[in-house]
């Protein structure tokens, strides 16, 4: 009886032995995801004034012209690939990203620092679909660096606008000032509230598509 029940442990044994062997042998390893950059795609351009968007393409034209936007050439890059590594990160040329994903949206940020109220992702904070800054209970306020996709580890699009704003004065309606940016972030259209109201607002869009090879 004794000599069956060492059977019975030592079998037991082999056979946990074998099954855990089995299952290392069989979990996959995980590896980085490489994309590679196919192309850039225009998304049109879209222009608004305190109390709603501008239609008419000659008008949406006139606004891009008349905030700057004509000034830029369309959007070159040299960043031909993007990967997403396996401790988690998303590298995009010498840059890290965290990042989160819901459903089939991608909201990358990278390091944040102190800044004051004159720092360009505040002054443009209202145009920003994802937020770049964040207000601490002490009021110092901190920008991040905020790349916006969509789609996957095997098809992704990253957003690109270039965003101008045409100052005028509320009383004379002489032109004080133009200001433009380019981030990688999606229009807020409800900022176009925070305008003067004799102010003019254009951005025009581009996705970066990566593809898996």
């Amino acid at each position: 009886m004794r000599e069956i029940y060492k059977i019975g442990i030592t079998f037991a044994i082999i056979l946990i032995t074998v099954l855990t062997s089995c299952k290392k042998e069989t979990t996959p390893i995980q590896q980085s995801t490489t994309l590679y950059l196919k192309s850039i795609t225009p998304k049109g351009t879209v222009a608004y004034t305190k109390y709603g968007q501008i239609t008419g393409q000659p008008f949406v034209d006139r606004s891009a012209e008349a905030v700057g936007l004509n000034v830029f050439y369309p959007p070159q890059l040299s960043k031909d690939y993007v990967t997403f590594r396996t401790d988690g990160l998303f590298q995009w040329g010498s840059d890290s990203f965290h990042y989160v994903k819901t459903n089939d949206r991608f909201v990358f940020s990278a390091y944040t620092e102190p800044v004051d109220s004159t720092n360009l992702a505040v002054v443009y904070a209202p145009f920003f679909k994802e937020p770049a800054t964040s207000v601490l209970p002490n009021g110092n306020v901190y920008a991040s660096r905020i790349v916006v996709a969509n789609g996957d580890m095997s098809v992704l699009h990253i957003s690109y606008m270039v965003l101008g704003i045409l100052h005028r004065d509320s009383l004379t309606n002489v032109i004080t000032r133009r200001e433009q940016t380019i981030v990688h972030n999606e229009f807020n259209r409800d900022g176009a509230k925070t305008l003067g109201k004799n102010d003019t607002l254009a951005v025009r869009n581009y996705t970066f598509d990566y593809v898996k090879k």
